[in-house]
């Protein structure tokens, strides 16, 4: 973002530029200031939109690393589902107690066939929180850690096909393989620090080795790309999206947006970019954008659906995303133009 000291073909005057610079300075998120002008070029179309699902609330859906599943949360049954591309059958699993509930919190791992996900049940005034894995063949599931009235936050998957966790009351990192056993973690995790508005990268002796932000835009929801290079995160001031690059050490805002994801490649992201009202949302539309923020473009401008949640496929042919306003689950071809 470039600023002038020339409106309307005058020069201002010093102190009219200075509070103006003030302004945008508090109320910008810091990245703001190097923001890359986005260019209109088209490079992808999308076609063939249709429906997955038609009764239920579902959401989250995430594509397996072989492409031929496609799993997402059932609220009905407080469980998930699993879609089969070729047969174009779902399957639905549900291994929950009384009021429990599955959230986003899930991953495939490499063989295409197991889910690691995060499971809270609430029976008052207990609490439990688990690690369980899910074997999308034959639906087998099976408890891997369980912790009571404790909360387990910052659940990511790291590139040995294990989960990393950090459980709160005991300020413990953890690290868990698809059979339970606990490994020590070789790289690092993203923690969400909500009380001071930081992303930090700690390693795996649980220590402090990097904050990646400022501190001014409420910060939130990092990912860290498949190829391990960057880390995508979101701003809840302004509704800003920001990447960072790990070795030299940049950040780059991409734009507004939220929803965010990476491309197979992790040299592009897709988002959603939203309207409300206030109460609700109103409008939604996927939007795909380079790391560096040098090139965005829209892919979906619908009236009749409003898209959150994109995947794109792991060979970039096609993205699924849920509907915001009917909870269902939909899926379409991508084409690179």
């Amino acid at each position: 973002m470039s600023l002038y000291k020339i409106t309307a073909g005058k020069i201002m005057k010093p102190r009219v530029f200075l509070l103006l610079l003030y302004v945008c300075l508090i109320t910008v998120p810091y990245s703001v200031l190097s923001q890359n002008i986005t260019n209109e070029e088209v490079r992808y179309t999308i076609s063939d939109i249709h429906r997955l699902t038609t009764k239920g609330s579902y959401g989250h859906p995430k594509w397996s690393p072989n492409g031929k599943y496609i799993a997402f949360v059932n609220r009905d049954i407080h469980g998930m589902s699993i879609y089969n591309i070729s047969t174009e059958e779902i399957k639905h699993f549900s291994n929950c107690q009384p009021y429990g509930d599955i959230d986003s919190w899930y991953f495939w791992l490499s063989d295409s066939e197991t889910i690691l996900y995060h499971e809270r049940e609430y029976t008052r005034p207990v609490f439990k929180s688990h690690i369980s894995s899910l074997n999308a063949k034959n639906g087998y599931q099976k408890k891997l850690f369980e912790t009571e009235n404790e909360h387990i936050l910052h659940f990511q998957k790291s590139s040995d096909d294990t989960v990393t966790f950090f459980v709160e009351e005991k300020n413990k990192l953890y690290s868990l393989d698809k059979d339970g056993i606990q490994h020590k973690e070789d790289g690092f995790v993203l923690i969400t620090d909500f009380q001071n508005s930081q992303i930090n990268i700690v390693n795996e002796s649980n220590e402090m080795s990097k904050t990646i932000t400022d501190g001014n835009g409420r910060y939130i929801s990092p990912k860290q790309s498949p190829s391990g290079e960057f880390v995508l995160y979101e701003s809840m001031v302004g509704d800003y999206i920001f990447c960072y690059d790990i070795k030299q050490d940049k950040t780059v805002m991409i734009g507004q947006g939220s929803y965010t994801n990476w491309s197979p490649g992790s040299r592009e992201i897709v988002y959603c970019k939203v309207a409300d009202d206030g109460h609700r949302l109103i409008s939604s539309d996927i939007y795909i954008s380079s790391t560096d923020g040098e090139f965005s473009q829209a892919l979906t401008n619908s009236k009749d659906i409003m898209e959150i949640e994109p995947d794109v496929s792991p060979d970039g042919t096609q993205i699924v995303f849920t509907d915001y306003t009917t909870k269902s689950i939909f899926l379409a071809n991508m084409k690179n133009d």
